[in-house]
């Protein structure tokens, strides 16, 4: 299993995101998947949100995972963000997040036997 940081590309590596809430962090990591890796930004911002829809992804002190399983996706796709300002997610410590680390998977396929 390859570490994180080896799906982390440079384009990949936002500081100073201006998100004001989660729904507008997630449309805007669409956005940035579909302009770097071809993936419909729509698609992306809605399967992190129904994947927020079942629990915060905030971890805590400031930091979040939003994750989310993508069909079609060929390989796993990375995205740090540090945002401008924190933003709410509720985070079990109620602290605001301002450190992302969004994660894309592709969904399994069956092996063939």
């Amino acid at each position: 299993m390859k570490a994180i940081a080896a799906y982390l590309l440079p384009q990949d590596i936002v500081l100073g995101l201006d998100a004001v809430d989660r729904e507008q962090l997630f449309a805007l990591i669409g956005r940035h998947m579909g302009v770097y890796h071809g993936l419909d930004e729509h698609f992306v911002a809605h399967c992190l949100s129904r994947r927020e829809q079942a629990g915060s992804t905030a971890l805590g002190l400031g930091v979040a995972i939003p994750h989310a399983r993508i069909d079609g996706l060929e390989r796993v796709r990375v995205l740090y963000a540090r945002l401008r300002a924190p933003i709410p997610f509720a985070a079990p410590d109620n602290l605001p997040v301002s450190h992302v680390l969004a994660l894309l998977v592709p969904i399994p396929r069956p092996m063939n036997t």
